[in-house]
Protein backbone atom coordinates (compact mmCIF):
# COMPACT_ATOMS: atom_id res chain seq x y z
CA UNK A 1 0.00 0.00 0.00
CA UNK A 2 2.94 2.30 0.68
CA UNK A 3 4.22 1.69 -2.87
CA UNK A 4 0.79 2.39 -4.26
CA UNK A 5 0.57 5.56 -2.21
CA UNK A 6 4.01 6.65 -3.42
CA UNK A 7 3.04 5.98 -7.03
CA UNK A 8 -0.12 8.03 -6.63
CA UNK A 9 1.85 10.84 -5.08
CA UNK A 10 4.39 10.79 -7.88
CA UNK A 11 1.64 10.59 -10.50
CA UNK A 12 -0.22 13.40 -8.85
CA UNK A 13 2.96 15.42 -8.73
CA UNK A 14 3.49 15.01 -12.45
CA UNK A 15 -0.11 16.06 -13.09
CA UNK A 16 0.39 19.21 -11.06
CA UNK A 17 3.65 20.00 -12.84
CA UNK A 18 2.06 19.39 -16.26
CA UNK A 19 -0.89 21.59 -15.37
CA UNK A 20 1.40 24.36 -14.18
CA UNK A 21 3.50 24.13 -17.35
CA UNK A 22 0.33 24.30 -19.48
CA UNK A 23 -0.84 27.38 -17.59
CA UNK A 24 2.51 29.12 -18.04
CA UNK A 25 2.60 28.22 -21.75
CA UNK A 26 -0.97 29.37 -22.34
CA UNK A 27 -0.36 32.70 -20.63
CA UNK A 28 2.76 33.21 -22.69
CA UNK A 29 0.95 32.35 -25.94
CA UNK A 30 -1.95 34.66 -25.11
CA UNK A 31 0.48 37.43 -24.28
CA UNK A 32 2.28 36.98 -27.63
CA UNK A 33 -1.01 37.17 -29.53
CA UNK A 34 -2.00 40.27 -27.58
CA UNK A 35 1.31 41.94 -28.46
CA UNK A 36 0.95 40.97 -32.14
CA UNK A 37 -2.54 42.48 -32.17
CA UNK A 38 -1.14 45.79 -31.00
CA UNK A 39 -3.11 45.47 -27.79
CA UNK A 40 -6.46 45.10 -29.56
CA UNK A 41 -6.85 41.75 -27.81
CA UNK A 42 -5.97 41.60 -24.12
CA UNK A 43 -4.16 38.59 -22.74
CA UNK A 44 -6.70 37.97 -20.00
CA UNK A 45 -9.71 38.34 -22.30
CA UNK A 46 -8.20 35.87 -24.77
CA UNK A 47 -7.43 33.38 -22.00
CA UNK A 48 -10.99 33.66 -20.71
CA UNK A 49 -12.43 33.17 -24.20
CA UNK A 50 -10.13 30.22 -24.92
CA UNK A 51 -11.06 28.54 -21.66
CA UNK A 52 -14.78 28.92 -22.40
CA UNK A 53 -14.40 27.63 -25.95
CA UNK A 54 -12.23 24.71 -24.85
CA UNK A 55 -14.98 23.54 -22.50
CA UNK A 56 -17.74 24.14 -25.04
CA UNK A 57 -16.10 22.29 -27.95
CA UNK A 58 -13.83 19.80 -26.19
CA UNK A 59 -10.39 21.16 -27.03
CA UNK A 60 -7.54 22.13 -24.74
CA UNK A 61 -6.96 25.81 -24.06
CA UNK A 62 -3.57 25.39 -25.71
CA UNK A 63 -5.16 24.09 -28.92
CA UNK A 64 -7.55 27.05 -29.04
CA UNK A 65 -4.69 29.51 -28.58
CA UNK A 66 -2.61 27.72 -31.20
CA UNK A 67 -5.48 28.09 -33.68
CA UNK A 68 -5.72 31.81 -32.90
CA UNK A 69 -1.98 32.20 -33.38
CA UNK A 70 -2.03 30.26 -36.65
CA UNK A 71 -4.80 32.44 -38.03
CA UNK A 72 -2.97 35.61 -37.03
CA UNK A 73 0.31 34.43 -38.50
CA UNK A 74 -1.25 33.48 -41.85
CA UNK A 75 -3.59 36.44 -42.19
CA UNK A 76 -1.46 39.13 -40.57
CA UNK A 77 -4.65 40.06 -38.72
CA UNK A 78 -4.02 39.11 -35.10
CA UNK A 79 -6.70 41.59 -34.05
CA UNK A 80 -9.31 39.45 -35.80
CA UNK A 81 -8.07 36.15 -34.37
CA UNK A 82 -10.48 36.00 -31.45
CA UNK A 83 -13.42 36.54 -33.79
CA UNK A 84 -12.74 33.43 -35.88
CA UNK A 85 -12.15 30.91 -33.11
CA UNK A 86 -15.65 29.69 -32.39
CA UNK A 87 -16.53 29.00 -36.01
CA UNK A 88 -13.22 27.19 -36.55
CA UNK A 89 -13.74 24.95 -33.52
CA UNK A 90 -17.36 24.29 -34.47
CA UNK A 91 -16.29 23.34 -38.00
CA UNK A 92 -13.48 21.18 -36.64
CA UNK A 93 -15.97 19.16 -34.60
CA UNK A 94 -18.35 18.87 -37.54
CA UNK A 95 -15.74 17.72 -40.06
CA UNK A 96 -13.01 16.14 -37.97
CA UNK A 97 -10.56 18.71 -39.31
CA UNK A 98 -7.60 19.92 -37.29
CA UNK A 99 -8.30 23.36 -35.73
CA UNK A 100 -4.84 24.71 -36.55
CA UNK A 101 -5.16 23.55 -40.15
CA UNK A 102 -8.57 25.18 -40.51
CA UNK A 103 -7.25 28.35 -38.89
CA UNK A 104 -4.33 28.41 -41.34
CA UNK A 105 -6.66 28.10 -44.33
CA UNK A 106 -8.93 30.83 -42.97
CA UNK A 107 -5.90 33.06 -42.45
CA UNK A 108 -4.65 32.45 -45.98
CA UNK A 109 -8.07 33.27 -47.42
CA UNK A 110 -8.13 36.53 -45.50
CA UNK A 111 -4.56 37.44 -46.45
CA UNK A 112 -5.26 36.95 -50.14
CA UNK A 113 -8.51 38.90 -50.12
CA UNK A 114 -8.24 41.78 -47.67
CA UNK A 115 -11.67 43.10 -48.71
CA UNK A 116 -13.31 39.89 -47.50
CA UNK A 117 -15.43 40.18 -44.37
CA UNK A 118 -15.25 37.66 -41.57
CA UNK A 119 -18.57 36.23 -42.78
CA UNK A 120 -17.00 35.75 -46.22
CA UNK A 121 -14.03 33.90 -44.76
CA UNK A 122 -16.27 31.72 -42.58
CA UNK A 123 -18.41 30.82 -45.58
CA UNK A 124 -15.37 30.01 -47.71
CA UNK A 125 -13.91 27.86 -44.97
CA UNK A 126 -17.13 25.84 -44.68
CA UNK A 127 -17.20 25.42 -48.46
CA UNK A 128 -13.59 24.23 -48.54
CA UNK A 129 -14.05 21.87 -45.60
CA UNK A 130 -17.09 20.27 -47.22
CA UNK A 131 -15.43 19.86 -50.60
CA UNK A 132 -12.14 18.81 -49.05
CA UNK A 133 -13.76 15.81 -47.39
CA UNK A 134 -15.14 14.52 -50.69
CA UNK A 135 -12.79 15.93 -53.32
CA UNK A 136 -9.23 15.55 -54.49
CA UNK A 137 -7.84 18.72 -52.88
CA UNK A 138 -7.96 18.50 -49.08
CA UNK A 139 -7.59 21.13 -46.37
CA UNK A 140 -3.90 20.48 -45.90
CA UNK A 141 -3.29 21.29 -49.56
CA UNK A 142 -5.57 24.31 -49.38
CA UNK A 143 -3.43 25.58 -46.50
CA UNK A 144 -0.65 25.85 -49.08
CA UNK A 145 -2.48 26.85 -52.24
CA UNK A 146 -6.01 27.92 -51.30
CA UNK A 147 -5.11 31.59 -51.28
CA UNK A 148 -5.16 31.48 -55.07
CA UNK A 149 -8.87 30.67 -54.99
CA UNK A 150 -9.78 33.42 -52.54
CA UNK A 151 -7.67 35.93 -54.46
CA UNK A 152 -9.33 34.98 -57.75
CA UNK A 153 -12.80 35.20 -56.18
CA UNK A 154 -12.18 38.83 -55.36
CA UNK A 155 -12.09 39.61 -59.08
CA UNK A 156 -15.84 39.05 -59.36
CA UNK A 157 -18.82 41.07 -58.15
CA UNK A 158 -20.28 38.16 -56.19
CA UNK A 159 -17.16 36.79 -54.59
CA UNK A 160 -18.98 34.15 -52.54
CA UNK A 161 -20.60 32.57 -55.59
CA UNK A 162 -17.30 32.83 -57.42
CA UNK A 163 -15.46 31.14 -54.56
CA UNK A 164 -17.87 28.20 -54.52
CA UNK A 165 -17.72 27.74 -58.28
CA UNK A 166 -13.94 28.15 -58.52
CA UNK A 167 -13.49 25.71 -55.63
CA UNK A 168 -15.60 23.15 -57.44
CA UNK A 169 -13.61 23.67 -60.64
CA UNK A 170 -10.40 23.19 -58.64
CA UNK A 171 -11.62 19.84 -57.34
CA UNK A 172 -12.67 18.69 -60.81
CA UNK A 173 -9.38 19.86 -62.33
CA UNK A 174 -7.43 17.90 -59.76
CA UNK A 175 -9.57 14.78 -60.15
CA UNK A 176 -10.29 14.66 -63.88
CA UNK A 177 -9.01 17.73 -65.64
CA UNK A 178 -5.38 16.78 -66.08
CA UNK A 179 -3.91 18.85 -63.25
CA UNK A 180 -1.22 16.83 -61.52
CA UNK A 181 -1.84 18.10 -57.99
CA UNK A 182 -3.35 20.82 -55.83
CA UNK A 183 -0.68 23.30 -56.87
CA UNK A 184 -1.47 22.76 -60.54
CA UNK A 185 -5.25 22.85 -60.17
CA UNK A 186 -5.33 26.01 -58.06
CA UNK A 187 -2.90 27.78 -60.38
CA UNK A 188 -4.99 26.78 -63.42
CA UNK A 189 -8.17 28.08 -61.77
CA UNK A 190 -6.48 31.31 -60.76
CA UNK A 191 -5.33 31.95 -64.35
CA UNK A 192 -8.75 31.03 -65.70
CA UNK A 193 -10.41 33.55 -63.38
CA UNK A 194 -7.89 36.23 -64.29
CA UNK A 195 -8.51 35.64 -68.00
CA UNK A 196 -12.25 36.08 -67.50
CA UNK A 197 -11.78 39.18 -65.37
CA UNK A 198 -9.31 40.78 -67.77
CA UNK A 199 -11.53 40.15 -70.79
CA UNK A 200 -14.97 41.00 -69.47
CA UNK A 201 -15.92 43.13 -72.47
CA UNK A 202 -14.94 40.44 -74.94
CA UNK A 203 -16.95 37.82 -73.06
CA UNK A 204 -19.98 40.10 -72.90
CA UNK A 205 -19.77 40.82 -76.61
CA UNK A 206 -19.59 37.10 -77.40
CA UNK A 207 -22.48 36.11 -75.15
CA UNK A 208 -24.70 39.00 -76.29
CA UNK A 209 -24.00 38.20 -79.89
CA UNK A 210 -25.36 34.67 -79.61
CA UNK A 211 -28.92 33.53 -79.16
Amino acid sequence: SRQAGTAMAVGGGFSIVDSLQDTIRNRGKAREISIQSGGDISRDALLKQSDALSQKYGFTVGSVLDAADRYGAKSGDYSGASGVLENILKLSNATGGDPEELAAVAGIYKANNQNASQDDVDRWLRTSAGMGRKGSVDMRELAQYGGRISAASGLFANKNTAFTELSAITQVAAAKGGAMDAAGSTEAVKRFAEDISNNRDAFKAMTHGTS
